[in-house]
């Protein structure tokens, strides 16, 4: 008898076990984008962000010398997390914040990193915010969601275009433009001018004069 309610407490363990380990499990969200776009994934609940591929853990935002020194990047790796609301704790925080206030006033996230394909991530159970913007001539997206323990989601987000500068006659550029670019053959400034071959990083154009070609 002592036996067999020894086995049936075991069993009732196991059960409880693995239904406990089951609603913490992860679930995860893939995102399918057709452009290199600006992301942030929010959680509603401590209004932290996360980045792919593991968006268990709240990571750090990036600092001025992540800026001035990038590291290594391959596509299909995100950005560098830049703050982009609240008044960060230190001066070397590589921030989008002006008076309090986030520089993209159609930006209401706490940070912003930058994404060039398709991603997914993992995602503890809970309601969840994505964002998703490209420069001013598209229409953001904002999404809020539920992920439930074990659960896939997929969601394909194409931007559309308010606007179309260029074919108007207008191409936005900028000469002095500080971030890692997407491949070391061909400096870009902003989306259409390219100021120099052949440098990844930004810098002013040699003599303060602006040379470049409209791409």
């Amino acid at each position: 008898m002592r036996a067999w309610t020894l086995r049936i407490g075991f069993a009732g363990l196991l059960i409880w076990a693995g239904l406990r380990t089951r609603a913490e499990a992860p679930g995860s969200l893939h995102v399918d984008i057709r452009e290199p776009a600006m992301v942030c994934i929010t959680s509603l609940q401590d209004h932290q962000w996360r980045v792919p591929p593991d968006g268990s853990a709240v990571p750090a935002y990036s600092k001025l010398r992540d800026f001035y020194n990038p590291k290594p990047w391959q596509p299909g790796q995100i950005g560098y997390v830049r703050l982009t609301s609240a008044e960060p704790r230190d001066n070397q925080a590589r921030v989008a914040i002006y008076q309090g206030q986030s520089s993209y006033p159609y930006w209401k996230e706490p940070a912003a990193y930058f994404v060039s394909q398709p991603f997914s991530i993992s995602l503890p159970a809970g309601k969840w915010r994505l964002a998703i913007a490209r420069g001013l001539e598209f229409e953001p997206h904002y999404e809020e969601f539920e992920v439930a323990a074990g659960s896939a989601i997929n969601r394909t987000v194409a931007l559309k275009r308010w606007v179309d500068m260029p074919k108007t006659g207008w191409f936005s550029g900028d000469t002095h433009v500080h971030f890692p670019r997407m491949t070391p053959v061909t400096e870009r400034v902003s989306a259409h001018v390219g100021a120099r071959r052949g440098r990844p990083s930004g810098e002013h154009p040699p003599h303060g004069r602006f040379q470049g070609r409209v791409l």
